[in-house]
């Protein structure tokens, strides 16, 4: 009889196993309530196992639970021969007697599991007893500890070790517990840390971005002004008035975009950085699926999230959510699952300080305004879900836009001074280059540029980019009038920060007047940047060190 009970398999439920399974893959919505009784690790079979195994990574990744991507899942891993092949998942899928009992054929597998443990820590006791170990209070204190253990994973026991309480209200709660945040100290320290911007008061990392707009109001050049922005390896640019941050080093952009061709997405590329003035050695920088139909949760996407996972992202754009969704890109329903897709691609970065932004480019309703989150196509769930909201509505005259005038609905961060709507339009120099335009001096301001300069200047320093911005002119005409106000001492250089990095900005001399001074010889184009201090009275290719340190005031409010 001792034989046939040494050659007996532990205690298990097959029929209960396959239930189970068969059950989350049928009704994922129940896996949560499953996930609190058993564990991948609690099956008898191997071959349970794994498949246990796949449907929880494929709720952690927040991705579609069902027999076809179970099996996809084991076969990209090379697993689907240990379980059987398809047969064997098809043949679970049919186990399954009834979902709504689910959890209690869940109670039966993690009892057999319980058991096993059990069986497994008495034979080892037994075995210690018959190689002659007899003190007795240590065996009987392991085995009491071993089966506290068994009871508090089971929810059946009394010891307070498993109990939460008042004092420690997370303690036993072994999923909840290392999710949640709990004290005064742990909060008020969250709550203290300085916000981090990567477009100052407008946007943060890690969050979703929608950039909401009827066709041909300009949406996709936002996001194109945006992303090259990120991409840019010098000193930062503006965007409608506020710093970009560049992303860090050794990050990439990956833009999905479905509404232009390769070669049209490439040529946007190229005139938003001649508007900002960014050099095109930044294009290393970005990976460009352009209209290959890549859909999100598909395979092409799953890859994206490897990249993501790699620490390797720093922005994903998708242009516009109607190509890339799935399914019907309205749908409420279906918008959470959306969502919950390009969220879980962020929470995916190594660290939280590497998470991503995504920036979601969505149409409005056909009969909306455009400048309100009611407008936002599927509004509900898609402005709910998002973060940060841009409506951008395009100012027409004769069919043509003239100008697109962009509204900050809603930002994941109230700033002190909110964002009031900002318009932009491209328009061409005098020598005919675009030139990005944002709102635009009075069209009466006939004055020099050097006069147009220094007002400008009263409000505090500024760089030359702000100043290029500010007064719609290029970047040439900016150090041209630059140059001759240094030459007749009316202003100097400052050291300004902008996202805690030093920059070169210029404001008025006290008691500044014109001298006559020589303008200096040369000129440095790239003094928006500012690798080393300067004197306040110094040309910015000379050395020196400066008296002033201040945030201009332009560089995070709106021009």
């Amino acid at each position: 009889m001792s034989q046939i009970a040494k050659l007996a398999p532990p205690p298990h439920d097959l029929d209960a196993e396959a239930s189970v399974l068969s059950a989350v893959m049928i009704a994922p919505e129940r896996l949560p309530e499953v996930a609190c009784i058993v564990l991948p690790a609690h099956f008898y079979s191997t071959a349970n196992q794994k498949i246990a195994e796949v449907v929880w990574s494929l709720a952690h990744d927040r991705e579609a639970i069902d027999v076809t991507t179970v099996g996809s899942r084991l076969k990209a891993e090379g697993r689907l021969h240990e379980i059987g092949g398809s047969p064997y998942l098809s043949q679970i899928i049919d186990a399954t007697p009834s979902v709504v009992h689910v959890a209690d054929h869940a109670r039966i597998v993690a009892g057999y599991w319980s058991v096993r443990q059990l069986q497994a820590e008495c034979r080892a006791i037994t075995a210690e007893i018959a190689g002659g170990n007899t003190d007795a209070t240590p065996l009987l204190r392991r085995l009491r500890s071993k089966i506290e253990q068994l009871e508090a994973l089971n929810g059946e026991t009394d010891s307070p070790s498993g109990i939460p309480s008042v004092e420690e209200p997370l303690r036993g709660l072994k999923f909840l517990g290392p999710l949640a945040l709990i004290g005064r100290d742990r909060l008020v320290a969250l709550a203290s840390r300085a916000i981090s911007y990567v477009w100052m008061d407008i946007v943060v990392a890690g969050i979703i971005v929608v950039i909401a707009g009827a066709p041909g109001d300009g949406k996709t050049t936002i996001l194109f002004l945006i992303l090259v922005a990120r991409l840019n390896t010098g000193a930062p640019v503006a965007v409608l008035g506020r710093i970009v941050i560049p992303a860090p080093s050794g990050k990439f952009v990956v833009l999905i975009e479905g509404e232009h061709s390769e070669s049209s997405t490439a040529r946007k590329l190229r005139r938003s950085m001649a508007l900002l003035e960014v050099d095109e050695d930044a294009l290393d920088r970005i990976i460009v699926i352009a209209r290959k139909a890549v859909l999100l949760g598909s395979v092409e996407w799953a890859d994206v999230v490897k990249l993501i996972r790699a620490g390797l992202v720093s922005d994903i754009a998708l242009d516009t959510l109607s190509r890339v969704a799935p399914g019907d890109s309205n749908d409420e329903r279906e918008q959470v699952a959306i969502f919950n897709l390009i969220a879980a691609a962020i929470e995916s970065a190594p660290e939280a300080s590497e998470k991503p932004v995504a920036w979601v480019v969505a149409h409005t309703k056909k009969n909306g305004a455009g400048g309100d989150l009611a407008d936002v196509s599927g509004s509900v769930q898609r402005t709910g879900q998002a973060d940060t909201v841009l409506m951008v509505k395009g100012e027409r005259c004769d069919g043509r836009i003239v100008s697109t005038r962009v509204t900050f609905a809603k930002l994941r961060e109230d700033p002190d001074d909110y964002p009031m709507p900002v318009s932009f339009s491209i328009v061409k120099d005098e020598r005919g280059a675009p030139l990005l335009r944002i709102g635009g001096p009075p069209a009466d301001d006939n004055r020099p540029l050097e006069a147009r300069v220094v007002d400008a200047l009263r409000s505090g320093p500024k760089t030359k980019n702000s100043l290029s911005t500010l007064l719609a002119r290029s970047a040439v005409d900016i150090e041209r009038a630059l140059t001759t106000l240094f030459g007749e001492k009316a202003i100097r250089t400052v050291e300004v920060k902008i996202g805690g990095r030093p920059f070169r900005a210029f404001e008025i001399r006290s008691g500044g007047e014109k001298s006559g001074a020589p303008a200096p010889a040369e000129w440095d184009s790239g003094f928006d940047e500012m690798p080393r201090r300067v004197a306040p009275d110094e040309h910015p290719t000379r050395g020196g060190h400066p008296t002033s340190t201040r945030r201009a005031p332009d560089e995070t409010r709106n021009g």
